[in-house]
């Protein structure tokens, strides 16, 4: 079973819609400890992978983690 996934809220909202954190990773093409730590704020993608999650993001229509609003 796995645990409770606890991220800030455009994180939820992205991995709400892809469909969990597993998929969210796969899609993003990164692993999902990753994506929890850009999720946890402890470590920031490079400027082309913090784009790419916006363009990602930007596509759904949902809010981008990297908008720095």
């Amino acid at each position: 079973m796995s645990h409770p996934t606890t991220l800030k809220p455009p994180w939820t909202a992205l991995i709400d819609h892809a469909g969990g954190v597993s998929r969210l990773a796969a899609d993003l093409r990164v692993t999902r400890n990753t994506l929890h730590a850009w999720g946890k704020g402890k470590r920031v993608p490079s400027p082309a992978m913090r784009e790419s999650v916006n363009a990602w993001a930007r596509r759904r229509q949902l809010p981008e983690p990297f908008s720095g609003a």
